[in-house]
């Protein structure tokens, strides 16, 4: 099964005028606290609908399905997530590493009940595609940083290569979020972070 975009191209589900935009919105909305409240297998459109005050019926006037309500879902929460990620560091490498990674376990602490949802969904077949761009999507920003610290000679990578450096990183850093925020497993939060970051110093030369 080839991998369909995040929300996919339903500009003819897009209302015009700022009443129907509003509706979708809120629908958008709604969808997430349902998802969060029963996961993406137990919500129900009916639901949506309810939580957004519409009717039943209504919803398919913005939205084929509850797989497309989510994928829309999922596109904005990503894109307010990576946003929040770009905000620039200063200081040291060591001490812009350190301060990106206490960035994105706060957002990911924030956002935990959603992104869980997004994670366990990824395993279902319709949505290994949409679970593989949002890892790219990581995998690329972190590369990024990777490289401009190679190259203005402020980390040592000593042979490894850019991108697979940057997916291990990721994977590191994305699992263990999940596994302290949304499987709840106690961590002592200061040995946690420091842990982590002294992971990230030492792949990068720079500890």
């Amino acid at each position: 099964m080839s991998a369909r975009p995040l929300a996919g191209d339903q500009s003819l589900k897009r209302p015009v005028r700022a009443r129907g935009r509003r509706t979708r919105r809120r629908l958008i909305d709604a969808a997430r606290r349902v998802f969060e409240r029963d996961g993406y297998l137990e919500a129900r459109v009916a639901d949506i609908a309810a939580a957004a005050g519409v009717a039943h019926g209504s919803f398919y006037t913005y939205f084929d399905s509850k797989e497309h309500v989510f994928r829309e879902m999922v596109a904005g929460v990503m894109d307010d997530f990576y946003a929040a990620l770009e905000q620039r560091e200063e200081g040291t490498a060591a001490e812009r590493i350190r301060a990106a990674n206490r960035r994105y376990l706060e957002l990911y602490r924030r956002r935990a009940p959603i992104l869980g949802v997004i994670e366990q969904v990824g395993a279902l077949e319709s949505f290994r595609g949409l679970r593989r761009e949002l890892r790219a999507r990581s995998v690329e920003r972190v590369e990024r940083v990777v490289r401009a610290l190679a190259e203005d000679g402020e980390a040592r990578l000593e042979g490894l290569d850019a991108h697979a450096l940057a997916s291990a990183l990721v994977g590191m850093l994305e699992s263990f979020a999940y596994a302290w925020y949304v499987l709840k497993e106690p961590f002592d939060e200061g040995a946690a972070r420091e842990t982590l970051d002294l992971l990230w110093l030492r792949a990068l030369g720079l500890q």
